[in-house]
């Protein structure tokens, strides 16, 4: 074997050196790439966590407060290391409603992040942009898209099945009433069959119901009650065999002499209207019948006392825990039963009922202040685009307290005059307990049912009722959950996605209440007493991809709840509602 040892030429001396340097050059960019791309990964996740946790905190301020909403997602953003900066290191946050989407927050991070490595290579510095979307649901308005719920019968014309007399008052029930009676969450009696009430009421709540009073100017804004007193005066305020109903002689009061109230003066034929019991329960023009809230004891006694607080601003929409835990005001009303009218013989005046010139212990006014008449139950100076809750409870007594609400700014006497449709609205949060007093036979009435908001399209609106149907007449009727008129929808439950419901008898306790079956154009049908009473039943309405709506309007986007009975109606139920899911939600 022989070894080439021929002496290198000058030509092959450094080659080493020169595949070192070249191999280090790349080997140097390698180590650039990766290390940037590792810290590109890294600020990535960080930049999109901090987008999303800004959106999750600012999206439950909307829809009613976009400005809050904004500011909020820029602190939660800030905090995580994100502020916008036009000098050095440039930061932006863009923070940004949904358009078509009122209850979506989009917020985009866009940061340009130093280069460790690439500098070296002509890059210094790269560009990464992460967008955050948030979506809240609300509880849900129910109930009423204006500034009113349940009936004015002072209201001119009065026009049945409309905003203003919409054939139904606010119930609120004595701890002591029978659940079976309707009202699911404050009666707390199990005397009679109904479900989730196996020795006691497992629906009962101490907080009674919340209805949303959303303040769109500022200023002082006054709260009202219709007949906000428990005044026992029987589910249909009828005359019979000469008796008057739970014993209220209002017989006698629709002959009271003219001007005898000293708040409200009225003449002979105003008293008469008033205070007229009610002869024909079936015929929606009796003269009795506009006045008649149906405030009824089921046993002897005084009757509730309900109690009127109110609470806000609040900092989330729709959220009374958010509201300062102090009331504004607060106002109780205790229960009165017996004669409006007493005679007194020998006197020019008798005492007590309608007549009495004190107050009943706890009460602000003498009963002529405010039974069958607009009393007002708060004053607030409020902000513009706030949100403040009317609590309603109830203490001891069996029997449902019946009533109607509204808000307004201005005078007392220059309304309705001075009411825009978009400055106040009154609406119940989640839940409610109504009476509905639909007189007339094989005529559709509709209530206006729960507010859906675009930005659930996939989901489900989940509708519970107890005791629908309950009518002391055996009637037959069907319920129809009919979609928004500005939804472009003709029906909910669209081919391959049915509404459902959970048919009667169901279990005694749920929810679950059973097995659903498939509805056609979401509809119950055969809805009697029999079936139907004390009992809990589910709808789920699927929402379809194309759901929208008019959020700008204060009618807009509201699902109602069609009645048709063959007799008239006089039943009180109770109704909850829900978008199933987590209500906070990353949904981009």
């Amino acid at each position: 074997m022989f070894l080439d040892r021929r002496p290198r030429g000058d030509d092959e001396r450094g080659w080493v050196l020169v595949w070192f340097a070249i191999m280090l050059v790349v080997l140097l960019s390698m180590a650039a790439f990766a290390v940037d791309t590792s810290l590109w990964t890294y600020d990535q996740t960080k930049q999109q966590r901090a987008a999303d946790a800004a959106a999750l905190a600012g999206a439950v301020y909307l829809p009613g407060n976009v400005a809050k909403a904004t500011e909020v997602a820029t602190t939660v953003a800030t905090l995580n290391g994100y502020t916008t900066s036009t000098s050095g290191r440039i930061t932006t946050v863009d923070v940004n409603q949904v358009a078509g989407q009122p209850n979506q927050l989009q917020v985009t991070i866009t940061d340009n992040e130093d280069n460790l490595f690439g500098a070296l290579m002509g890059t210094p510095t790269s560009t990464i942009r992460k967008t955050g979307v948030a979506t809240y649901d609300p509880p849900i308005a129910m109930g009423s898209p204006v500034n009113q719920i349940g009936n004015d019968p002072d209201i001119t014309p009065v026009v049945t099945g409309s905003d203003r007399y919409p054939n139904l008052w606010v119930n609120v029930a004595g701890s002591d009433s029978p659940k079976a009676n309707g009202d699911a969450y404050l009666a707390g009696s199990c005397s009679t069959s109904a479900d989730n009430c196996s020795g006691s009421n497992s629906d009962l709540s101490s907080n009674g119901y919340y209805y949303t009073v959303h303040a769109a100017n500022s200023g002082p804004l006054t709260l009202q009650g219709f007949d906000p007193g428990f005044v026992a005066v029987g589910d249909n305020c009828t005359y019979a065999n000469g008796n008057n109903a739970d014993g209220s002689n209002l017989s006698a009061a629709k002959n009271l002499p003219a001007n005898f109230n000293p708040k409200l003066p009225m003449t002979t034929a105003d008293i008469q209207a008033r205070y007229a019991p009610v002869g024909d329960p079936s015929n929606p023009a009796d003269p009795g019948q506009r006045y008649c809230t149906g405030d009824h004891n089921f046993a002897s006694g005084q009757g509730p006392t309900t109690t009127y607080k109110v609470f806000g601003p609040a900092t989330i929409a729709g959220e009374p825990s958010s509201a300062p835990a102090t009331p504004v005001c607060t106002m109780s009303f205790p229960g009165f039963t017996g004669d409006l009218a007493p005679a007194a013989p020998g006197k020019s005046a008798p005492t007590g009922g309608l007549y009495a010139t004190t107050a009943l212990a706890g009460a602000p006014d003498p009963l002529v202040k405010y039974f069958r008449q607009w009393y007002t139950l708060c004053t607030i100076n409020a902000t513009a685009g706030s949100d403040y809750f009317l609590q309603i409870t109830t203490g001891n007594g069996s029997g449902h307290n019946r009533l109607a609400l509204r808000g307004f700014y201005g005078s007392v006497s220059n309304y309705p005059g001075t009411y825009a449709a978009n400055s106040v609205n009154i609406y119940a949060s989640t839940r409610m307990s109504i009476y509905a007093n639909v007189a007339s036979a094989d005529t559709t009435t509709k209530f206006h049912l729960a507010r859906l908001l675009p930005g659930s399209p996939g989901r489900t609106l989940v509708l519970d009722f107890f005791d629908i149907g309950d009518s002391p007449n055996n009637a037959v009727g069907s319920l129809q959950i009919v979609p928004p008129a500005d939804s472009g929808l003709a029906t909910f439950g669209a081919a391959g996605t049915p509404c459902t419901a959970t048919p009667p008898p169901g279990t005694s306790t749920g929810p679950p209440w059973g097995t659903p079956s498939a509805l056609t154009n979401c509809t119950i049908t055969g809805v009697t007493t029999s079936t139907y009473g004390g009992q809990w039943i589910e709808v789920r309405v699927p929402i379809p991809d194309t759901y929208s709506c008019t959020v700008g309007s204060p009618t807009g986007c509201w699902v109602q709840i069609a009645y048709k009975f063959d007799k008239a109606i006089n039943d009180t139920t109770s109704w909850t509602a829900h978008i199933d899911g987590d209500p906070v939600r990353i949904v981009k």
